[in-house]
């Protein structure tokens, strides 16, 4: 066991220094097209970017941009996204390994070991060098950072998962909340991860009952409301009646009243030794401190920086700022664009067919890429692995499948429909799906560890060469 974890943290270790290196020799080396100087810009200024903003983004901008190690203001900010893009792979890989774990076990004969540590290595490194993770990693953009949470309250999940019978357990839970609240402060995205952190605490918790299931789908569509948009829209909207039909005093007052109530009550359930209420409440409050970040937008806006987009700087500016009212409003019967031919094979099949199929070269009269599906480069061939990963990971452990499908599905297809994109769109929009792209990674990772698992019952268990074999066998799949 202590030989198992030491190849481990080698092996993790490695993942990370590699794709680190590879996206640091290939990082910008100054400011780049779109958001990019926007979010340079007033990451050094403390500005106000684009609504709803990304605050914990920029205040992290800031102080990477104050660190002497290169002349270019740009470049220092860009090595965020490449930090941030690297620990993700690396969370990938363990994310990998503990799924491999729960369906295999523990190694136990030099044959597990290599089918556990060349899957979670082989997956880990299928999403690093991804089309669109690779591109995020090189840029100074919110959705390297914005994966990053979303893959460590995975795993954070995952470890709980493996401790719930510890009363002490409870601390990653609370872990997961404060991510999520600091998440928030990059991009929305992360929270679209909920519920595969619900279906994971569920089958931990209970065996399966449709009333119980049923009940816990409400609670847990309650919780993910009352963080979105409870938290994010409803605090600041809520604080802008008591501010216009109250005025300040009585809206600082009943906030200030609201803190003591959330406080008294925490004090008491700990004291009445109430394990579950002061859970949820420390996981409420430590998402709103998380998120508290906002308030650095309204703060710097009435300092008027070079860039104050929207002019936040009241209640009422906040409360459109973050609601995002400058891009209008639109349902999601009506669809602005041919929903199958455009939102999803051009808009979301065609960027998946990038990272694991193949990536053509015929344009569009748009300058876009046109092939909704090419095997120019890959082959198809992490697609078939990843297919198989799926297939297999259902079949032996379909509790923790479904938790990474409805990552997969929320992440991916579903964005698809909440976003209603029209057409055309000005560039084009692959890094919306990454969290999608990271579900599938892993089944890449699964589905090797089945394909290395068959050749291992097929060989001859007395052979001499079938470590050699096998061995063979994975630095095909990884070099493939």
């Amino acid at each position: 066991m202590v030989q198992k974890h030491f190849y481990h943290r080698i092996f993790a270790s490695s993942v990370f220094l590699l794709s680190f290196t590879v996206y640091f020799l290939t990082l910008a080396p100054t400011t780049s097209f779109w958001d990019c100087g926007e979010f340079i810009t007033c990451a050094y200024t403390l500005g106000v970017p684009h609504p709803p903003g990304a605050p914990f983004y920029l205040l992290l901008g800031r102080i990477f941009s104050l660190i002497p190690w290169a002349a270019d203001i740009g470049l220092r900010v860009n090595i965020i996204s490449a930090l941030a893009s690297a620990l993700t792979v690396t969370l990938t890989y363990l994310i990998i390994g503990k799924l491999i774990l729960m369906i295999r076990g523990n190694p136990k004969n030099f044959e597990d070991q290599l089918i556990l540590f060349g899957s979670s290595i082989i997956g880990a490194l299928a999403f690093a060098f991804s089309d669109s993770l690779w591109f995020n990693a090189v840029e100074a953009e919110v959705y390297s950072i914005s994966m990053f949470f979303t893959a460590i309250i995975i795993w954070l999940i995952l470890v709980w998962h493996e401790k719930a019978d510890n009363p002490s357990s409870d601390r990653y839970l609370l872990l997961i909340s404060y991510c999520i609240g600091l998440a928030i402060g990059v991009h929305l995205l992360n929270i679209l991860a909920l519920p595969a952190i619900f279906i994971i605490y569920y089958f931990r918790k209970h065996h399966f009952n449709i009333y119980t299931f049923i009940l816990f789908i409400i609670i847990s569509v309650g919780i993910f409301i009352g963080i979105y948009p409870g938290i994010v829209k409803s605090i600041p909207n809520f604080a802008l009646y008591l501010k216009t039909n109250f005025g300040d005093l009585f809206a600082i007052y009943f906030f200030l009243f609201l803190i003591l109530l959330l406080f008294g009550t925490l004090y008491f359930a700990i004291k009445n030794k109430s394990r579950i209420v002061t859970t949820v409440l420390l996981c409420f409050l430590l998402i709103l401190i998380g998120a508290s970040t906002f308030t650095s937008v309204y703060l710097r806006s009435q300092l008027n920086p070079a860039i104050d987009e929207n002019d936040p700087e009241n209640m009422k500016n906040l409360v459109s700022y973050i609601n995002r009212e400058q891009y209008g409003d639109w349902g999601y019967i009506d669809r602005r664009a041919p929903l199958w031919e455009y939102q999803i094979k051009k808009m979301y099949l065609r960027y998946f067919g990038w990272q694991f199929m193949g990536k053509g070269t015929l344009k569009d009269s748009a300058g876009l890429l046109a092939e909704t599906f090419s095997f120019n480069g890959l082959w198809g061939l992490p697609f078939i692995i990843g297919l198989f990963g799926m297939a297999y990971h259902f079949f032996k452990d379909r509790k923790r499948a479904l938790a990474i499908f409805a990552l997969f599905f929320l992440t991916g297809l579903a964005i698809v429909f909440y976003l209603n994109q029209p057409d055309p769109q000005p560039r084009e929009r692959d890094y919306v799906y990454l969290g999608s792209f990271f579900a599938f990674a892993i089944w890449i990772g699964i589905g090797t560890a089945a394909i290395l698992e068959s050749f291992a019952r097929a060989f001859n268990k007395k052979s001499i060469h079938k470590k050699i074999n096998l061995a063979l066998i994975s630095a095909l799949i990884f070099l493939l």
